[in-house]
């Protein structure tokens, strides 16, 4: 009986598909699949021919996936009313910083320091503009434009 493969000749060959699942600009999800296929040399073929012929089964394979689903929906997020203070009054009292913002001392804006102080991180988002209490003692609201597209 003879050997067919009389050099004990391994072939294995991988191939990857990535594929962008959720686009979100920077904040993308991607799925990535990983297929190999491993095999003796078959008789009567040349290791190009064998491993042209494993290349076109990956190929097949990952060409009839079907469409990757998100690793994990996140449910959005509800939308906060948006808190209703006038806040025409501390117009004049904003001074600007060196980052392109602004900032007040929070004693001269007690009702919006009463509304930061009991919201989420201490920020809320009023008609466009991000305001946040800052400071060893909270002794600042700073003011910027909205991070949203």
């Amino acid at each position: 009986m003879s050997d067919k493969n009389g050099l004990n000749i391994r072939l294995s060959l991988a191939r990857t598909l990535t594929v962008q699942i959720n686009k979100h600009g920077k904040d993308s999800d991607w799925s990535k699949t990983e297929a190999s296929v491993e095999r003796d040399l078959p008789s009567g073929l040349t290791v190009e021919q064998a491993l042209a012929d494993m290349g076109e089964t990956l190929d097949t394979y990952l060409a009839n996936l079907s469409t990757p689903q998100p690793l994990s929906v996140q449910p959005e997020k509800p939308q906060a009313p948006t808190p209703s203070i006038d806040l025409a009054p501390l117009d004049p009292l904003w001074k600007s910083n060196s980052k392109g913002a602004y900032w007040i001392f929070s004693d001269k804006a007690p009702e919006l320091k009463r509304l930061l102080e009991a919201s989420p991180k201490q920020s809320v988002e009023i008609n466009g503009q991000i305001y946040k209490l800052s400071g060893d003692n909270l002794q600042f609201v700073n003011r910027w434009g909205s991070r949203k597209p």
